[in-house]
Formats: C-alpha cells, sequence, structure tokens
C-alpha cells in the first residue's frame, strides 16, 4: 500500500547526498575566493566588510564552513555579483 503525501511536487528541489552536498559547499567556496581575488580584497578586508572574523571567511573560502543565505548575499552584494553566480 503506498503513503499518500508521498510524492514532491513538481519542481520541488532534490535533497543532495552527503558527498554532493559536500562538492557544492567546495564549489561554492572556490566561487568565493575567486570573486574576492578578482575584486582585490584581503580576507581580512572582506571580514571586515560582511562582518565576520578573518578565520571565518578562510573556512568559507576553503569549503570547511557552509554558508547562511544571508552571509551569502552580504558575499555577492560586497563583490558586486549575484548569489546565482555562486550557487549555479
Amino acid at each position: 500500500m503506498a503513503k499518500k503525501g508521498n510524492k514532491k511536487p513538481a519542481g520541488a528541489p532534490r535533497k543532495l547526498t552527503g558527498p554532493q552536498r559536500a562538492k557544492a559547499t567546495r564549489e561554492m567556496a572556490g566561487r568565493l575566493a575567486a570573486a574576492r581575488r578578482e575584486s582585490g580584497l584581503t580576507q581580512a578586508a572582506a571580514a571586515r566588510a560582511v562582518r565576520l572574523s578573518p578565520s571565518l571567511v578562510s573556512k568559507i573560502e576553503r569549503g570547511e564552513r557552509r554558508l547562511d543565505p544571508l552571509e551569502l548575499a552580504r558575499f555577492a552584494r560586497l563583490y558586486g555579483k549575484s548569489i546565482v553566480d555562486f550557487i549555479a
């Protein structure tokens, strides 16, 4: 007997597996680091601008710490890019 409500709505995002999530985090981290370098900023300067510690920015850029959406928005604004540029 099939369970009711077990289907995802059309267009619903699929859940990532652990390895997929880790890969996506590393890719986004690389894009953030590249955008910072293109902007001519040091990690310390970027950290001050987005109100995080330099050590957290370093961890984010190495893919060791995930971002929350508000942090990602602050980075995107700082680098003059869209959030989509980092997650796509």
